[in-house]
């Protein structure tokens, strides 16, 4: 028989991996009494050195050890371990909505990149700008489709317990990780502020008291190479090390025609993270982990397509629509009059071309004619240290995480009008310092009740530049070639409460309540101007354009805002658990940054938001162990949600109250031998009440209020996975994996406009791997979205500046082979 691994369980509870008629529970051992004879065990049976790699944190009541011995690996549905209560529990046993992979789940899956998660998870999707290059993420319709860099996601991302602030910063290469958490709903009382929809927890793999390292290539379609590296092991004594590194790259996807300018769409990616480990006496333990990553890419990958505005009788903009292939209108106005006061254009010079005579004459596909486009434009830095240490003394734990990050981008371009013609151009510069420090308090000893006490001080300060670059945009308002600017500087600190406790009222009723304090305070300074291209001041009266050439602000957002949560679970037996609860999440509020003097913001500062979430879950392991069904149900009560507008060159926050209800359904089963099946399906049903458009003459401030559905929320998303895995007649084995994803359409523009709309689509892969009989070498042979669909990501509506608008598009087909060889 094949030895397939070691995973940890809590005592009492009967929820198990998906080990079929195959698996073979071979011992529980209480570890605080006889840790060294389980590892030893673990080593014989198991066919491993490392076992506390696996272990429970001190907060953990009675672990136990649990190896599966089987001829065929069930890898793909191992059941995970998660600290979504800051300790670690079988995800069967935590009464939240969860979606987790362990690092061998994230290896079969073929995700490389942080928000590769999103295709096996349901209710969460992607938001973003940059063509791609900057995404966040969108949990149950609860996003920020912002690309200020002063502003933060109410979705959170952590990595080794520390909170990412800047969201250009979220999606990053996955490398040498143990396993990705992705929780549901307001986690605001023990992760605090801003996971007001839920939040993504990275945790990398630890250092281990034996030897262990493994090297990972691939070589993929577009000249993609890419290379995955750690070793592992003592140092000396009760001192251990961990060193990974990686480094990917690939040619640029986008061919751009135009002579003499680069293509698009490539990366270059090199990180590296090294970590010491210090088991100390009774328990204790220090761990030190140093990262730093750089990334090249090119200018943002948006490809164009002609659009045109209906207009009202002041100049208003009531929807915007693809052009027909004879327009020649710069707008359509009443009685379908050529009528656009606010385009930057006028008749259109060729029809059903953009508003300067450009269309993309391959459409959706790849080839491309811009006169702005750089293979290596755009640079992103993130550089820190995160420090945590747990001291156990008596019947308590006592935790502090300490980190610090440098997270800096240059020369984020973008050719906003996506052709040759020198329209308009944008650029951003950011670069943030963040420091964290958290304290938490628990108990350790008592089966029937946990609780945890913390107190966390979070301060960054972001210095965040963008700029319009006009060459001919202007021409029609008179003003020749400008450039607009706006440098911010936001210093956010942010201190914190908070406690949870939980407790067994019985042998089938549990209640969980927690409560989060939080003091806010951010200082803002924000100036605006118009400059000539040579950097001159450019300050005419402009007829006609309200508001000023050169604006600065100065202002100041103190708050204290609450989360908290109270959930009941019921279990009917060990296999079957409901639960049900309400949680509040916040975000504070923030500001504006306004692109440029030209286009006015009217308000600059937006209110926090407040969620009120009520959600009804169960979790279940049935048919003799060999499934698991999980789902939930919600409906969520928003107050001030902070959506995200976009009107001609200006954009902004606004807050509107919104409503959404919705469900999630998973399933993992192993129905056969060596046959792993995922499935999943989720529903969102989203509204925002009461978002103004603008109505009535220009510059009057007459707003027609509407309902619209949030940006990039699909109404339905459905997923799936089969793995059929065999052992050969040398020993090894052999698997054969397929997977799919349906996304439903979505709009990009709280607006809604028909030009904004993405259409559904769905994507399939596949994957061959051969794994020989020692374990030591796995090779494997894939292909992502093999119908090479052209799968439509992020946009944006920009009718108004040239007549058209923006898409950005998943990666098209892509071969590969990857080769791993491991060291044990």
């Amino acid at each position: 028989m094949n030895v397939v691994g070691c995973s940890s369980f809590m005592s009492g509870s009967s929820q198990k991996s998906v080990l079929g008629e195959f698996g073979e529970l071979v011992g529980i051992f209480k570890l605080q009494t006889i840790e060294r004879f389980s590892e030893m065990l673990a080593k014989q049976i198991c066919g491993i050195f490392k076992v506390s790699g696996l272990y429970f944190s001190k907060l953990t009541i009675l672990p136990v050890l649990l190896c599966v011995v089987t001829s065929v690996p069930a890898q793909v549905l191992e059941e995970v371990i998660v600290t979504a209560q800051k300790r670690e529990q079988m995800i069967q046993d935590v009464p939240i909505a969860i979606t987790a992979f362990s690092g061998t789940q994230l290896e079969q899956l073929g995700f490389r990149e942080s928000t590769d998660v999103v295709q096996m998870t349901p209710g969460v999707s992607l938001a973003g700008s940059i063509g791609g290059q900057f995404v966040n993420f969108n949990i149950r319709g609860v996003n920020q489709n912002d690309f200020a860099d002063i502003n933060e996601s109410p979705n959170a991302v952590y990595v080794d317990e520390a909170y990412v602030s800047l969201m250009q910063a979220h999606r990053f290469p996955l490398f040498d990780i143990e396993r990705v958490e992705i929780l549901k709903g307001p986690q605001g009382t023990l992760f605090g502020r801003n996971a007001t929809g839920g939040l993504a927890h990275y945790i990398t793999r630890r250092p281990t008291e034996a030897f262990r390292a493994y090297s990972d290539f691939t070589y993929g379609s577009f000249n993609q190479t890419r290379f995955e590296g750690a070793v592992s092991g003592p140092i000396s004594g009760n001192l251990s090390a961990r060193a990974a590194v990686l480094y990917n790259r690939h040619d640029e996807i986008m061919k751009n025609l135009e002579p003499g300018v680069d293509d698009e769409w490539g990366d270059d990616t090199i990180a590296a993270r090294g970590q010491l480990m210090w088991d100390l006496d009774g328990g204790s333990d220090v761990l030190i982990i140093g990262h730093i990553s750089n990334s090249q890419t090119s200018t943002a990958p948006w490809q164009g397509f002609p659009t045109i505005g209906i207009v009202d009788a002041w100049g208003n903009f009531t929807n915007t629509v693809r052009v027909s292939p004879s327009e020649v209108r710069a707008g359509i106005g009443p009685n379908g009059a050529d009528f656009c006061p606010l385009c930057f254009f006028g008749p259109r010079p060729v029809p059903g071309a953009d508003g300067f005579g450009y269309i993309d004459a391959d459409g959706d596909d790849f080839d491309v004619r811009k006169d702005v486009a750089k293979d290596d434009s755009a640079e992103y830095e993130v550089y820190g240290a995160t420090g945590i240490v747990n001291w156990v003394f008596g019947n308590l734990l006592l935790t502090s995480v300490t980190d610090f990050k440098s997270m800096k981008k240059e020369g984020v371009r973008v050719d906003v009008d996506a052709s040759p013609n020198d329209v308009l151009n944008f650029q951003a510069d950011a670069e943030d310092d963040q420091f964290s420090q958290e304290f938490r308090l628990g108990n350790n000893q008592d089966k029937d009740t946990q609780w945890v006490l913390g107190l966390y001080y979070l301060n960054f300060d972001i210095d965040s530049t963008q700029g319009v670059f006009g060459p001919s945009a202007f021409n029609r308002l008179g003003l020749g070639g400008i450039r607009m600017v706006s440098p911010v500087q936001l210093d956010t600190t942010s201190i914190s409460l908070f406690g949870q406790f939980e407790h067994n009222l019985n042998e089938q009723f549990g209640i969980t309540a927690g409560l989060r304090a939080i003091r806010e305070e951010k200082d803002f300074n924000h100036h605006a101007s118009i400059l000539l291209l040579d950097g001159t001041v450019f300050v005419p009266e402009l007829e006609g354009q309200p508001g000023t050439i050169q604006n600065t602000q100065d202002l100041k957002n103190d708050e204290t805002l609450w989360a908290g949560k109270i959930v009941l679970d019921w279990h009917q037996n060990d296999d079957f658990m409901l639960y049900g609860g309400v949680n509040r999440g916040v975000k504070a509020g923030g500001f504006n940054q306004q692109l440029g003097g030209l286009f006015p913001i009217e308000q600059f500062e937006y209110e926090s938001e407040v969620l009120t979430a009520y959600e009804v879950g169960f979790k279940s392991t049935i048919l003799d162990g060999t499934t698991r069904f999980n789902g939930a149900i919600y409906y969520y009560d928003y107050k001030d949600y902070q959506a995200h507008a976009a009107n001609n060159l200006v954009f902004f926050v606004i807050n509107a109250d919104a409503e959404y209800k919705g469900f999630e359904l998973e399933l993992a089963t192993q129905p056969i031998s060596g046959l792993d099946i995922l499935l999943s399906v989720s529903y969102v049903d989203a509204e925002i009440y009461d978002v103004p458009l603008a109505t009535g003459p220009i510059g009057s401030g007459q707003k027609l209020l509407v309902d619209v559905k949030p940006t990039v929320t699909p109404e339905w998303q459905f997923s799936g996975l089969a793995r059929y895995e065999w052992q050969t007649e040398s020993g090894g084995s052999m698997a054969l994996q397929g997977d799919f994803g349906y996304t439903d359409g979505s709009y990009t523009n709280i607006t809604n406009y028909d030009s904004t709309w993405m259409e559904s689509y769905t994507i399939g892969n596949l994957r061959l791997s051969y794994t020989t009989a020692d374990q030591r070498w796995l090779a494997s042979v894939f292909v992502k979205n093999v119908a090479d669909k052209r799968a439509e990501q992020l946009g944006f509506d920009l009718t108004s500046a040239y007549g058209g608008s923006l898409r950005s598009y998943l990666p098209p087909r892509w071969y590969g082979v990857s080769v791993k060889y491991s060291w044990f």
